[in-house]
Order: structure tokens, then sequence, then C-alpha cells
């Protein structure tokens, strides 16, 4: 199976890599939104939303805690 991420279009740069359990969460601005993309176990997954940084860290959390 490919396991490389689908082309996401970004108009400003990364905001940060946030990294839990080995898994690394791409955090990066767009179009005024946080978004955000990671792969797991071949799914490649992503969030957007006009969220905050923290917020979409909160997310991630309760995401990694299943």
């Amino acid at each position: 199976m490919n396991s490389r991420p689908a082309q996401i279009e970004q108009s400003d740069s990364l905001v940060e890599i946030y990294s839990i359990n080995g898994v690394d969460y791409y955090i990066f601005e767009n179009n005024s939104q946080l978004q955000t993309v990671w792969i797991k176990d071949n799914y490649e997954c992503y969030i957007s939303g006009p969220i905050t940084l923290s917020e979409i860290k909160h997310i991630i959390d309760s995401i990694e805690k299943g």
C-alpha cells in the first residue's frame, strides 16, 4: 500500500510538528484556519477549522487517549 500522503495546499508556513506516541501531527495555517494532517496505520487523517492552536492540540491529545 502507498503510504505517501496526498498533497494538501498550504498557503503559509508550518506552524508546528506535534508528536505523540510516535505519530507526527503537522499543524499549519491555511486561509486563516489551522489544519493538521497525519498518517497512522496507513490512514491519512486531516482536521481543519476555525480553531486555536491550543484547541487543535487538545483534539490531538483526545485522539491519542482513545
